[in-house]
């Protein structure tokens, strides 16, 4: 998936957004991580603290966040060596699979709509 154009990334954050799975804190640090997703690097290169003020959140916030969706394989979290911040590969798959989530939800309001 490509984040060249902004419509594709607001189709994505709007995506996690209606993704039950996640809780308010875990859609927050991820929509941070896909807003500043660099395309060029492919990944998204942030401090934990610098992520902290994006999502709102508190740094344990951010990594109690971070925890789930690791395990939920949606991020990679490395480092690399001498250096401050901290490297966060996106799941293609599953940030695909969040879409096609949302599209279902939207579809099936759509449905239900009609036979009211």
């Amino acid at each position: 998936m490509v984040y060249e154009k902004d419509m594709e990334r607001d189709m994505i954050l709007e995506a996690i957004n209606s993704y039950d799975v996640y809780n308010t804190a875990t859609k927050s640090v991820l929509k941070s991580l896909v807003t500043i997703y660099s395309e060029q690097e492919k990944v998204s290169k942030i401090s934990i603290n610098a992520l902290a003020d994006l999502s709102k959140l508190s740094k344990q916030g951010v990594y109690n966040a971070l925890k789930y969706i690791e395990k939920d394989n949606t991020v990679e979290r490395f480092k690399k060596s001498g250096e401050r911040v901290t490297y966060f590969k996106l799941n293609q798959t599953k940030l695909s699979e969040i879409c096609e989530y949302h599209n279902k939800l939207e579809i099936s309001k759509g449905i239900l709509s009609k036979e009211k």
